[in-house]
């Protein structure tokens, strides 16, 4: 499946369907995400690695942290949808402890958890809204850079 996805995305065969760049975009993530680091061994995953590595480290992150498969309460991915993990991880920058990354990320999944049962929407709009942002800016960072890729490419 993940060659079928990244051949009719990627490298832009003349014989694949036109699809719009955001959405070819979408699916190159999706896929590349979708297979562990260790198993990404396809030329069309070093080309996507090297278009990820012109971005900046937060922008990866954030591509990362939509696209790659995470388990979270209902209620957070209810509230948040594809941008759960990018509001779980800002909620923990916005509140510093000591710990791993995933007890870091429990903590705050229990303590969101807590806002949505209380109703506190504000607190979680505002995640909402930044969490967007901060995926709106990689994606737009990715587009230009895929765009680029094409260009020097042909």
């Amino acid at each position: 499946m993940l060659a079928m996805t990244f051949a009719y995305a990627f490298p832009y065969t003349p014989d694949a369907p036109p699809v719009p760049l955001g959405a070819r975009a979408d699916i190159i993530l999706a896929a590349y995400f979708a297979v562990p680091t260790e198993d990404r061994t396809t030329e069309a995953h070093d080309t996507v690695t090297n278009i990820l590595s012109t971005l900046k480290p937060h922008h990866r992150a954030a591509l990362a942290m939509r696209h790659t498969p995470r388990s979270w309460p209902g209620t957070l991915t209810a509230q948040f949808g594809k941008e759960t993990s990018l509001a779980v991880r800002l909620y923990c920058a916005a509140h510093p402890a000591v710990g791993s990354t995933s007890s870091l990320e429990a903590a705050a999944s229990v303590a969101l958890d807590a806002h949505v049962q209380a109703g506190e929407t504000d607190v979680l709009d505002d995640l909402y809204v930044r969490a967007l942002e901060h995926f709106d800016l990689a994606e737009g960072a990715f587009h230009k850079a895929l765009v680029a890729h094409r260009m020097a490419a042909h």
